[in-house]
């Protein structure tokens, strides 16, 4: 009779699936189940909830990891790999020798103008 009675408690809340197959879980809705305190009940109810959280974050990447494990990698792929990071190590090559003629050029126009300056204010001290 007890027992149906918190089941049927258990099942009011949306925690029921849960306390039914066994794991303790107080009923979503707030309300305490029989013998448990409201604030044990918020406790564990936080508890579960990172536990749920964790563990969909480790399906998700299970989900992922293994959709890489079980590609067969074909020989076709493996070149276009490597043609794609060579172009890359190439656009990587010329972006830098581009920043470093930015900078020769930066560098030789503010010494021009320095020297420009320089000049101007000679030419007024005379």
């Amino acid at each position: 009779m007890t027992t149906a009675l918190v089941v049927g408690v258990l099942a009011s809340g949306t925690g029921a699936t849960m306390a039914v197959t066994g794991q303790f879980s107080p009923a979503r809705d707030g309300r305490p189940t029989a013998g448990v305190s409201q604030y044990t009940g918020c406790k564990e109810l936080v508890r579960q909830n990172r536990r749920e959280e964790k563990a969909f974050r480790r399906a998700f990447k299970r989900q992922h990891r293994s959709k890489k494990r079980n590609h067969r990698v074909t020989e076709r792929q493996i070149r276009n790999r490597r043609d794609r990071k060579r172009v890359r190590r190439d656009n990587r090559t010329d972006q830098k020798d581009q920043r470093r003629d930015f900078r020769e050029d930066r560098q030789r126009l503010k010494e021009d103008n320095r020297e420009e300056e320089r000049r101007c204010r000679e030419g007024r001290d005379r």
